[in-house]
């Protein structure tokens, strides 16, 4: 049959077949002693590497003003709108953030290079008269409802005077024409509240578009501040990066190593070797994971499911196809361990140490050239000297030569 991909045959030895668990147990002791290395491996490790992240100096972080002139927060707030996804206190629904202190920001350099402060000072004053005109609308509102309730109170007092007069009451409780006329009264108040109410809303309508010019020109200003903080952050990253693989990977690479090798001979110790590739592997996946999650996946998967989020039907089969992938990649690393521990030359091996029929696992004490239970062929001729010897051994007993393949 052609091999399309040129695999060659497994070669298994007959003396170390591999996957033995129960010729390689470890004591109880010996696995909480691998148990304990791994652990404080890791706590080690994750202290080391977290330690050397503080060694190259990490750039000044932007200051809290900047959190609402991103444009990835544009991006979020435009879908929070439509789906109610994200939740940012930051950002009103209809219009710019007004809400953030200019003077109380720590602007780092790259925010003084792109005067930033200076904008934002010019901002302060509009900010402040944005501020006052909402609370002036806030009392106005207040003194409002208050006058409407006043009002409700002396029109129910009119109402009673009006039946009073009705059934000619001598002693009256209230007065018609004093009760008429205080309705007129807050009436009239409440007209003037409601005036002075839309001076201010058209105030607050002419403050909220200047604020909205500066709030353009900061958005502006702070785009090349957030390449340049980005930049900058990435260089940190990848510094803390290469110190971190300069540490872990090559320690990695020789536990690994190690680890193989020992594997291959069967040896006892092989133990000790998985205690120490697991904690660098863990330690060096972490750190290249890091980095990567810093440099593009972070965005990626943030975009990725907010444009997800926007079509049920997507976001469903996403999860659905997530669901089989798991079962494709656990189910087939499974499939494989399965495959390789009950190859059936593996299986004839184990057996035959046993004195088992390697078919059907007979005892073969009271066998000869065939299973007594199943039938099944046990022995043939060697082709050298002609000796009977085990199909399913390597080598004849009798004079060593090569006989099958296992």
């Amino acid at each position: 049959m052609f091999n399309f991909f040129n695999k060659t045959e497994e070669i298994i030895s007959p003396v170390t077949p591999g996957f033995e668990e129960k010729e390689r147990q470890t004591p109880l002791v010996g696995k909480i002693l691998v148990v304990i290395m791994f652990v404080s491996g890791m706590y080690f490790g994750e202290t080391s590497v977290g330690d050397i992240a503080g060694i190259p100096d990490q750039p000044v972080p932007l200051s809290y003003c900047s959190s609402g002139y991103h444009f990835r927060d544009d991006l979020k707030k435009s879908y929070s709108r439509k789906y109610d996804y994200y939740n940012y206190t930051n950002y009103s629904s209809d219009s710019y953030d007004y809400y953030s202190d200019g003077s109380k920001c720590i602007f780092n350099v790259f925010e003084k290079e792109s005067e930033i402060p200076e904008i934002f000072q010019t901002r302060e004053p509009t900010k402040k008269e944005l501020d006052q005109i909402n609370k002036l609308l806030s009392d106005t509102d207040r003194l409002i409802y208050t006058t409407q309730e006043k009002t409700k109170t002396i029109e129910k007092q009119y109402g009673i005077s009006l039946q009073e007069r009705g059934i000619q009451v001598s002693n009256p409780i209230f007065s018609t024409g004093s009760a008429q006329q205080e309705i007129l009264n807050q009436r009239r108040i409440e007209s003037d509240f409601n005036s002075q109410k839309n001076n201010l809303l058209k105030q607050k309508s002419s403050t909220e578009d200047k604020l909205k010019i500066l709030d353009e020109q900061l958005r502006k200003a702070y785009k090349p501040v957030f390449e340049k903080q980005n930049i900058a952050t990435r260089q940190y990253e990848f510094k803390v990066f290469l110190l971190q693989f300069i540490l872990i990977i090559p320690l990695f690479l020789i536990s690994f190593f190690w680890y193989l090798r020992l594997h291959r001979q069967n040896s006892p110790y092989t133990i000790i070797l998985i205690a120490t590739t697991a904690v660098t592997s863990v330690l060096a996946l972490q750190v290249i994971l890091v980095w990567f999650w810093g440099l593009f996946l972070a965005k990626i998967i943030e975009v990725l499911m907010i444009w997800i989020a926007s079509f049920a039907l997507l976001s469903g089969l996403i999860f659905y196809g997530g669901m089989i992938l798991s079962f494709v990649v656990f189910g087939g690393a499974l499939y494989w361990l399965q495959k390789k521990v009950y190859d059936p030359r593996r299986v004839a091996l184990r057996r035959f140490r046993e004195n088992q029929c390697p078919h059907c696992q007979a005892s073969l004490n009271l066998a000869d050239n065939y299973c007594p239970v199943c039938s099944q062929q046990l022995k043939k001729l060697c082709p050298k000297c002609q000796q009977l010897t085990f199909i399913d051994l390597s080598c004849c007993p009798h004079c060593g030569e090569k006989t099958s393949q296992v």
